[in-house]
Parts: C-alpha cells; structure tokens; sequence
C-alpha cells in the first residue's frame, strides 16, 4: 500500500471547514439507523472543546476497544488523540480488556457502563476471596477516599487507613491496568454513580458526558474540579442548551432538549424531512 502511495502521489488539498467530514450510523434504539452527516468544523469545534478539559497530550495513550463506527470511539479515540498526538493500542479480544490495559499501560481508557461495571464485579467478587484484613482495609480506603473527595478533613487514623490502602491494596489494583492510568470516559449510557465513585476513589478520575451522533458525540461533561457523580456535567464551552417545555409526552418528561452550538451535524443523510424535524429553524 505504501508503494503504491508513493507510485501514484495525489495533490494534497485543504478542506472547507463546513463540508463532509463523514457519516455515523445512529444506534437506532430508538428508530431505524440514520446516517449522520458531520463536517470538519464539528469534529475540530468537539476536539478543541473536549481536550482542554481532560487535559489530553502527546503523552497520552489509549486502549481502544470502542466500534469506530460509533461516534464515541471514533471521536474519542480517533480524531481526538490525533488532534492531540496521543496514541491508542488496539485491543485484541474484548473478553481479555483487562488483561491488555496491563500491557498497553494506557493513560487514557474510554468505555461504555457495562465495562466499568465488569471491573467493579470482578475487583469486589475477588475482594470477597481475599483475608479478613486487606478486605476491611480495601472498604474502609474507599470510605474515606470518598470523604477526602468531598473535601472533609480526616484524622489521624483515617489518612493512615487511606495511606495504607493506597500503598498496600489500590497501587496493586491499579498496577493490573498498566499503572498509569489516571483518567477514564463513561459514556453512551448512564454509569451508576456506585460503579463511578468506586472507579474513582481507587485513584482513576472517572468522567461523565452526554451526547448524541448528531452533535459529534458530547454536548455536556463533568468539569475538572466540578465532577458530581450521577450527573453529565455542564455544557462544553461554545454550546448552549435549552429545554423546549412546548414539547412534552407523558408526565415524567420534562420536554426536549435543544442544543446549540458548532457541533451540531450538517443533517441526516438522504432524509430531508427528518433533518428538518431535527434542525430547528436557526440552524441547531
């Protein structure tokens, strides 16, 4: 491939900012798939927004298992490490993820729910087989990590209980995901906040966004320093958002959500009407 490439050089040319940069399938979970169509501005606008944030850098690496044929792998770990010279491992076999974070020893993981909840099966099934003692010590570091978190001010014995757990239980479970690993990305569905704040106080900072295909992946993400477990954080820098209360169903829905911002697709591919449906007048 490569001596074809160099056999046959094609001009380089400098795309327009608003045209095509691709097209995403949606889930379709809730109707058939539609193809999303984003721009080069989308996808630059959602890694310039997002980046910053999780302080991504050359430096960084990833184990990527997500589809990037979905918006969040793609996005993520695609476009975002590019945009940040950053790296990804490729996983081999997703029924061996864990076994593989030891060898990549990624900086960076993004993953779905149901991958923060494996690990948080497996790490508390193991912590049943393991002796009285290091199995207290392991509940009582997450107690007061948790505290620490949330700003109290420990004791004596507690910041000696959280010193011993980190140095003789946490280092060891963070070392069998490579040791370096100091942030994760829960996204595509809801994380439980359980799930989430065991996931963090063991030492990884856990982050939780909101989004869709059709807004080139996050609208919403838990802030440095801001992070609130159980909640998709505020609006990225550049996007606004609005709930229309004109739009409402049944009782328990509080209306739609109306975004804004350069992150919002170019429409739905082939489906006019739909894009129309979906675009509001204003352009988001």
């Amino acid at each position: 491939m490569l001596k074809t490439g160099r056999e046959n050089p094609v001009e380089a040319k400098q795309p327009e900012s608003g045209s095509p940069m691709g097209m995403i399938y949606t889930s379709g979970t809730t109707g058939d798939p539609k193809g999303v169509i984003l721009s080069h501005r989308n996808i630059i606008f959602e890694c310039q927004a997002v980046l910053p944030l999780l302080g991504m850098t050359e430096n960084d690496r990833s184990l990527a298992f997500l589809p990037w044929a979905h918006v969040f792998g793609q996005v993520a770990e695609v476009h975002g490490l590019l945009n940040s010279g950053g790296s990804a491992g490729l996983v081999e076999d997703v029924n061996t993820l864990i076994e593989e974070l030891a060898v990549v020893k990624p900086s960076m993981f993004f993953a779905v729910p149901r991958v923060y909840n494996r690990i948080y099966e497996r790490l508390t099934g193991q912590m049943q087989e393991k002796p009285g003692f290091i199995r207290s010590l392991f509940y009582a570091g997450l107690k007061q990590a948790k505290r620490e978190r949330q700003g109290e001010t420990l004791g004596y014995m507690e910041n000696l209980t959280l010193t011993l757990a980190r140095k003789i239980i946490f280092k060891k479970v963070l070392n069998r995901f490579g040791g370096n690993l100091r942030i994760a990305v829960s996204g595509a569905s809801a994380l439980s906040q359980d799930v989430a704040e065991f996931v963090n106080d063991l030492g990884i900072s856990l982050y939780e966004g909101y989004g869709l295909s059709e807004n080139s992946a996050a609208l919403t993400v838990n802030y440095p320093g801001a992070r609130r477990f159980g909640s998709v954080g505020k609006p990225l820098p550049g996007v606004k958002i609005e709930i229309d209360n004109s739009v409402q169903g049944s009782k328990e829905e509080d209306g739609e959500i109306v975004a804004y911002g350069e992150n919002i697709m170019l429409g739905y591919h082939n489906l006019p009407e739909k894009t129309k449906e979906t675009i509001t007048p204003d352009g988001d």
